[in-house]
């Protein structure tokens, strides 16, 4: 015979609510993000209901290059489609060219091209300061905080309705920054984070011109940490964290190049 369970177990939830409940206990930090994901999806929504304006000048800019790109790819000519040779002398192609390569999927669309772009950077945004706040204040509700706040400010809800390259240039600042704090932490010891900013840095350069101006300290101070923090000499640190350094260099030289 077995005995009846407290009421306070009884009380508790089953099934998939109690899956979702553990995972908010346990993860709170995606919980946020998937909040503050969805929120964006449904300010986004709202606006490009409301905004029918054709788009302005630079946007219009950028959708040709974005259209010029599209036929390159139909013609199966990817390095034409991200060669602006002849086509722009002022602006970055990368944004451009993965809209060109949405189109295939969602279709052709000035204003749904611009809704992925601005959606896709503000949720990078927000997952990068949620995580940020948890490696520096063991907290996601900071990150969170600052992210929503920012989301709200009356500037980047109109200029997430155009299609430009400032909210995306936004988003690479961001998961660069995270990507020196992680790698800062962890000792300077993973070789895949070291990678993964090397690519931050030549596609955040591909983004726009002005992105080291925003990021350039902050790599400056990861290098200088990455030779003088920590036991033995100079020469011994270098010997073990060739990589990170490596990987700022490789990839600074690949977003020039491009």
């Amino acid at each position: 015979m077995t005995s009846p369970q407290p009421e306070s177990d009884a009380l508790q939830p089953t099934g998939w609510p109690r899956r979702v409940l553990d995972t908010a206990t346990l993860h709170p930090r995606v919980v946020l993000f998937l909040i503050f994901f969805l929120f964006q999806l449904g300010v986004s929504l709202i606006w490009f209901q409301i905004d029918h304006r054709p788009p302005r000048w630079d946007e219009s800019h950028y959708l040709y290059i974005a259209e010029y790109s599209y036929k390159q790819l139909r013609a199966l000519h990817p390095i034409q489609a991200l060669d602006l040779h002849g086509v722009t002398s002022t602006k970055s192609g990368l944004v451009s060219f993965l809209s060109a390569l949405s189109f295939f999927v969602v279709g052709h669309s000035p204003a749904l091209a611009a809704f992925l772009v601005n959606l896709a950077s503000i949720s990078l945004i927000g997952y990068a300061l949620i995580t940020l706040s948890v490696l520096l204040v063991r907290s996601p509700w900071p990150g969170f905080a600052g992210a929503l706040f920012f989301s709200v400010i009356p500037s980047v809800v109109i200029w997430s309705g155009y299609y430009q390259v400032d909210m995306p240039l936004t988003a690479a600042a961001a998961v660069t920054i995270l990507l020196c704090v992680r790698l800062d932490s962890s000792g300077f010891e993973r070789a895949q984070e070291a990678a993964m900013l090397a690519a931050a840095l030549a596609l955040g350069i591909a983004v726009k011109h002005l992105y080291p101006a925003f990021v350039g300290l902050p790599v400056l101070y990861l290098c200088i940490r990455c030779l003088t923090y920590g036991r033995g000499g100079i020469m011994a640190r270098l010997k073990l964290r060739w990589p990170v350094l490596a990987a700022v260099a490789l990839g600074t030289m690949a977003g020039a190049a491009y």
